[in-house]
């Protein structure tokens, strides 16, 4: 038998109809017109009340996420008493892989560490896929990446190596006393036959004619770089460089001398126009035009320009009394070098001075077919600009939480994820940043926002969200974005940072530079004991992995970079929930576009 006292209830073997004592007592004490609400589809609920008089099923706990960007409603429920919101500001687009000229080649120099010690560098080469540089002393030392340089043995013991080519697959370094060595792969070097006089320049003009020039009139040539045939200039002049165009080969050196040949074997001496006691050191064929530099050291620097190399003009270069050194050219623009400046131009006649970042001595200028420009100095000294690049990855988002008492929300939360980051579709351009995500409410003292900071445009971090409203909410934990990987002059895309703090996203990978090369990965997150990124595409051509939702996650990663193959430059992948786009891959005239930055999130839990 069930009795009711007035602290319990006593005997109750069911609550299955109207009539038992629980639910008559719980009627009888409420007003005639409540209803106990339909227990129907409400599993799990709990009935609650907030005013002692209306009733619902609710959930005491739960959590709603924001995965859309743009303007959302987030209805507060009444009878909570705090919430916990978490938000990531959304990733930045990664950059287009580049196939033009950047804007600063030739202006912006970085230094390098070249292995060098206090040598000077006297010549430098590239060909599959290796700097070969050589200099005083007969130190050599190769790089895939003209950044990180590997000593070698030479064969030229003490003596200087003064020029460096590769063709027809062959490494080809001549120099002091006659030292001539060739090799197939920049390592291992072999000693060839060649003649008893230093060796100063070497050519190769397809398809078969190998031409060196050096002191005292030395002259050889060769079809296959192995068997060399003594030539004559008709005189005993030192001859510094030797350059071929527009179906003519033309040799510079002392007492201000030209010589021109159709054939390399007959020449004919030139008027240059320079003082007999001018040593002209360098010369080109570029831009239809014969540029020619030297200078005595105690006159204005020699600068003569011919577009017959029978004719000459002087022309003013800039460098006051220091001699020109080297002279090149690439992507439409001259570069000469003096001991103590650099100056480019956009047709050999006006000159603008630039700042190489080297202290001691320039002697050496020189431009890869990948777009790398190298200067040198006579201390060892070494710097890289670039013409074509690859796309560097967007940046990531930050990440922030807090805790908000219901006390100061008596309205209801106005939630706004940032939208990710557009991805460069053209040659070069620039991924856009990712939006911010605020999440914002009108209270008490005014209008309160919170925000989680965007991912900036390719290679900028987010920074890192705040609370802006410190007294009525409390921050629980907050973790910048990270920057996304940088561009590729050449070779394998460079992997994104990987989460360095918890709850992190990460940014995007950049694509493959220059030549046939896999795209860096994005930055690595470890979750639930698992690490996961986004590959970059690989030496095929593919495009870089886009980066997964993770289910309950709030934070993502960045987007792969694209791989390249020997024609394809692919485009990098999209980041997810605040992680940055991978960049664009860049082959020869082909860019692949960045991908795109992962869009904000919101998740709001509440008690």
């Amino acid at each position: 038998m069930t009795t009711v006292t007035s602290n319990s209830i006593t005997g109750i073997t069911t609550l299955s109809d109207a009539t038992d004592v629980a639910n008559k007592e719980y009627v009888d004490n409420k007003s005639s017109s409540l209803s106990l609400p339909s227990q129907t589809g409400n599993d799990g609920k709990f009935l609650t009340t907030t005013d002692g008089t209306n009733l619902s099923w609710d959930y005491v706990s739960n959590y709603q996420e924001f995965t859309t960007p743009g303007v959302q409603t987030f209805n507060v429920p009444s009878y909570s008493n705090i919430l916990y919101i978490e938000a990531v500001g959304a990733g930045g687009g990664g950059n287009a892989g580049q196939t033009t000229a950047q804007n600063n080649q030739g202006v912006t120099w970085t230094l390098r560490t070249s292995g060098f010690a206090t040598s000077v560098i006297y010549a430098l080469t590239f060909g599959n896929n290796t700097y070969v540089a050589g200099g005083s002393n007969g130190i050599l030392n190769t790089s895939t990446d003209a950044i990180v340089w590997t000593l070698r043995t030479s064969g030229f013991v003490t003596n200087n190596i003064n020029s460096i080519i590769f063709a027809n697959n062959t490494y080809i370094a001549a120099g002091q006393n006659s030292v001539l060595n060739t090799s197939t792969n920049g390592i291992q070097w072999t000693l060839r036959t060649s003649v008893n006089n230093t060796l100063n320049a070497i050519i190769f003009n397809s398809p078969d004619n190998y031409i060196i020039v050096g002191d005292n009139g030395g002259l050889i040539t060769s079809t296959n770089a192995i068997i060399w045939t003594l030539r004559t200039f008709g005189a005993n002049n030192t001859h510094n460089s030797i350059t071929y165009g527009n179906g003519i080969y033309v040799a510079c050196g002392t007492n201000g001398s030209i010589r021109t040949s159709t054939n390399a074997i007959q020449w004919t001496t030139r008027v240059s126009g320079v003082s007999s006691g001018s040593n002209l050191r360098s010369i080109i064929y570029f831009g239809g035009i014969f540029v020619s530099g030297g200078g005595p050291n105690t006159f204005p620097a020699d600068l003569i320009t011919s577009t017959d190399a029978i004719t000459w003009t002087l022309r003013t270069s800039g460098f006051g009394n220091n001699a020109i050194t080297s002279i090149f050219g690439g992507n439409n623009i001259y570069f000469a070098t003096s001991t103590s400046r650099l100056n480019t131009s956009t047709d050999a006649i006006i000159w603008t001075l630039r700042t190489s970042n080297i202290t001691v001595g320039l002697s050496l200028l020189y431009e890869s077919t990948n777009g790398v420009y190298i200067v040198a100095g006579s201390n060892g000294e070494l710097a890289t600009s670039y013409s074509q690049v690859s796309g560097s990855g967007g940046g990531s988002g930050s990440y922030t939480s807090w805790y908000i008492p219901k006390s100061i929300i008596p309205s209801n939360l106005t939630v706004t994820p940032g939208v990710g980051g557009i991805g460069a579709t053209i040659d070069a351009g620039l991924g856009s940043a990712g939006a911010g995500t605020t999440i914002s409410w009108t209270g008490p003292g005014g209008t309160y926002t919170l925000t989680a900071s965007g991912g900036g445009s390719a290679g900028s971090a987010g920074a890192a969200g705040s609370a802006q409203i410190f007294s009525q909410s409390s921050f629980y934990y907050t973790t910048a974005g990270l920057s996304g990987a940088s561009q590729t002059p050449i070779g394998s895309g460079i992997t994104a940072i990987s989460q360095t703090n918890q709850f992190q996203p990460t940014s995007g990978g950049s694509g493959a530079g220059s030549t046939s090369s896999s795209g860096g990965s994005g930055g690595l997150i470890n979750v639930y004991g698992v690490s996961t990124s986004a590959s970059g595409g690989n030496s095929s051509g593919t495009n870089g992995e886009s980066a997964v939702i993770i289910s309950g996650l709030p934070y993502g990663y960045g987007g792969g970079g694209g791989g390249a193959s020997v024609s394809v430059a692919a485009s990098g992948g999209n980041g997810s929930r605040g992680g940055g786009g991978g960049g664009g891959a860049s082959i020869g005239s082909t860019f692949g576009n960045g991908g795109n930055g992962g869009d904000g999130y919101v998740k709001i839990s509440w008690w």
